[in-house]
């Protein structure tokens, strides 16, 4: 049957943890939806994936990722293509590389991303040149690349937010969220 494909641009491997938590470093396969889950703990996104009907669920590493990225490149196609089975199989012209499935348990997505009721009143959505923030965390040498965005809330002096759904613009095929962040206080 096919392989299951992924736009060969996408690079969900950004998106994972590398702080010991094992199911973390890799990516999330679930084909009964379509999908590719990653999540480094603090931010989840979902991608999206084709021909996976045969293909089973697991967590797949990285570097089966990149390795089907560089057969793409060779071959000369947008999609990275793999098989995921027992095992995960990516073929290229004369080659089949084999890797092992990631152990582990993988966070449960919808658990993550709950519903929100975009329509709200309270809901507004922002767009940020990621870049220029990125450039702007490095000028004040933010440790660790972070930056604080200030909200006027409804209830001044609540201890969480929402988590924060993140779209990026003409690309409504990828879903994103960053996890519940909390109020600092006030200066």
């Amino acid at each position: 049957g096919d392989a299951m494909r992924i736009d060969a641009s996408f690079k969900p491997e950004l998106l994972t943890a590398d702080d010991g938590r094992r199911a973390l470093t890799g990516l999330s396969l679930e084909p009964a939806k379509k999908r590719l889950v990653v999540s480094n703990g603090k931010a989840i996104m979902l991608f999206p994936v084709v021909d996976v009907d045969e293909d089973s669920p697991g967590i797949i590493p990285v570097d089966a990722l990149k390795e089907a990225r560089k057969v793409a490149k060779t071959i000369h196609t947008s999609d990275a293509c793999l098989c995921v089975n027992g095992l995960v199989e990516v073929e290229g012209p004369g080659t089949k590389r084999t890797f092992d499935k990631v152990d582990g348990t993988f966070p449960e997505a919808e658990a993550v991303l709950r519903t929100h009721d975009l329509n709200s009143k309270r809901t507004v959505r922002i767009s940020i040149n990621a870049y220029l923030l990125a450039d702007m965390a490095k000028a004040a040498a933010s440790k660790h690349g972070e930056v604080h965005l200030t909200f006027k809330v409804d209830k001044y002096g609540d201890s969480t937010l929402e988590p924060v759904e993140i779209s990026i613009p003409h690309c409504d095929i990828i879903k994103a969220m960053v996890m519940p962040m909390t109020t600092l206080p006030q200066r």
